[in-house]
C-alpha cells in the first residue's frame, strides 16, 4: 500500500541523503510474522519516526519507490547504486568513481566558459564528456527579450573552436539530439525532441506519449540531420548519443540501437519504454 506521509530523506550507512522535492510517498512493506529481515535504509518520517526504505529478505532486496525519475547529486539513488554492489557483486573492491558530462551545450554556449571549464577538469586530470546538440532555437525569444533565435553549430564557430579546444583538452562529444520543436517550451534543451510532452495547470511537465510522426525512420532522420549539421560544422559527428531529456518511445530507442556508427548511448532513461527497446550500453 501507498503511505501518504512523505518523507524529509534517507538514511543509508549512517549517510543522510535528500529526496527530491517532487517524491511523493512512499510504498510500505508488510512483512509476515516470522519472516527474518534487514533494512539496509531507512526513511526519515516528519514526526521524528523512520520506516524501511529497503528491505532485504534472503536473496531480494525491495525498495519502497523508484527513485531515479527525479534526483540531485546527494539523492536516495546513490543507495540503490551502493545496493546493487551487495546484490550483484558483494566481493567486488570498492572504487569511488564518477562520470564528469557537461550538458546541454550548443550554439547558444558561451565559448569562453567552454574553454575555462575545460582548462579547469584538465588541470585536475579529470577526463570529461560534452553533450551537444547542432541547432538552438528560442522560436518566441524566451530568453531573448521576446526576439526569436535560431543558431547553428555552422553559424557559430567560435562555439566550434572552443568545443575542439575541449577535445584537446580530454573532452569526448556525445551528439546530443539535434534540436527539438515547441515541446513544451520551445526552447532547445529545455524541450523534449523525442517525446510528447505538456505543461498542466500547476506549471508541471506531463510526458503524453510517442510524437505524432513517430518511427524508425523519423528517429534515424533526426539522427541524419544532426550528423549533417556537425559535419557542416567540421566536427566529426559522435558515435556516443544522448537523447534530450533522456525521453524516448521504444521505436526509437530501437532505431538509435541498430543505427550504423553508434557505439553508446549515454544518460539515464526516464520512461519504461526504455527497458522493453533493444539495449544500448551506456559508456
Amino acid at each position: 500500500m501507498i503511505d501518504d506521509a512523505v518523507p524529509t530523506g534517507i538514511r543509508y550507512r549512517g549517510v543522510g541523503l535528500t529526496r527530491n522535492a517532487n517524491a511523493g510517498g512512499l510504498v510500505h512493506a508488510v512483512l509476515s510474522q516470522g519472516v527474518y529481515s534487514t533494512t539496509p535504509a531507512a526513511a526519515a518520517m516528519p514526526d521524528g519516526t523512520s520506516r524501511p526504505w529497503a528491505v532485504r529478505v534472503g536473496g531480494l532486496t525491495y525498495v519502497a519507490e523508484v527513485p531515479f525519475t527525479y534526483v540531485s547529486f546527494d539523492d536516495r539513488y546513490l543507495v540503490i547504486a551502493g545496493l546493487l554492489f551487495d546484490l550483484l557483486a558483494p566481493k567486488t573492491p570498492a572504487r569511488h568513481r564518477a562520470l564528469v558530462r557537461i550538458e546541454d551545450v550548443g550554439p547558444h554556449s558561451d565559448p569562453a566558459q567552454l574553454r575555462q571549464i575545460a582548462d579547469y577538469l584538465h588541470s585536475r586530470n579529470v577526463p570529461f564528456a560534452v553533450a551537444v546538440f547542432p541547432v538552438y532555437d528560442d522560436a518566441a525569444g524566451l530568453y531573448s527579450g521576446g526576439v526569436p533565435v535560431h543558431r547553428t553549430l555552422s553559424g557559430t564557430p567560435q562555439v566550434v573552436d572552443a568545443l575542439r579546444y575541449m577535445v584537446q583538452l580530454g573532452g569526448t562529444l556525445i551528439m546530443h539530439g539535434f534540436a527539438g520543436p515547441p515541446n513544451p517550451y520551445g526552447v532547445s534543451a529545455e524541450d523534449y525532441e523525442f517525446y510528447r510532452a505538456h505543461v498542466d495547470a500547476a506549471g508541471a511537465v506531463v510526458l503524453d506519449g510517442a510524437v505524432p510522426d513517430d518511427s524508425a525512420a523519423w528517429t534515424l532522420g533526426r539522427l541524419d540531420a544532426a550528423r549533417q549539421e556537425w559535419a557542416k560544422a567540421g566536427l566529426a559527428p559522435p558515435d556516443i548519443w544522448e537523447f534530450p531529456h533522456y525521453t524516448a518511445s521504444a521505436t526509437d530507442y530501437r532505431a538509435i540501437a541498430a543505427a550504423p556508427g553508434i557505439r553508446a548511448r549515454y544518460e539515464r532513461s526516464c520512461t519504461s519504454t526504455a527497458f522493453s527497446a533493444a539495449p544500448v550500453h551506456a559508456q
